[in-house]
């Protein structure tokens, strides 16, 4: 599902869930490039729960924006999170994108 677009590229999350189980089998954090120089590295594997009362997943992943400047210099953004929730009943989901503060 699109997350995020920007004049870098486009962010995206894959989720894949097992209805029977009702578990979360993999959180996939994908970024379409259109400059080079810029790259999204996922942390971790993500974290989620499913919520039997509401009947829907509720997952979290933390990235971080890398940009490579030509004397070899790396800037690594701060953390950023994306909260999502996601209904296999109705089919539906939501995303909030989530920043934080620079330390």
């Amino acid at each position: 599902m699109p997350v995020k677009k920007t004049p870098n590229g486009m962010l995206s999350l894959r989720v894949e869930l097992n209805p029977r189980k009702h578990s979360i089998e993999k959180l996939t954090l994908l970024h379409t490039r259109q400059n080079q120089l810029h790259t999204v590295k996922q942390i971790g594997n993500g974290v989620g729960h499913y919520d039997a009362t509401n009947q829907r997943y509720y997952v979290n992943v933390a990235y971080q924006e890398i940009l490579e400047f030509s004397d070899r210099l790396n800037y690594n953004s701060y953390l950023q999170e994306i909260d999502c929730w996601v209904s296999t009943q109705t089919n539906t989901a939501a995303i909030r994108h989530v920043k934080f503060i620079e330390q």
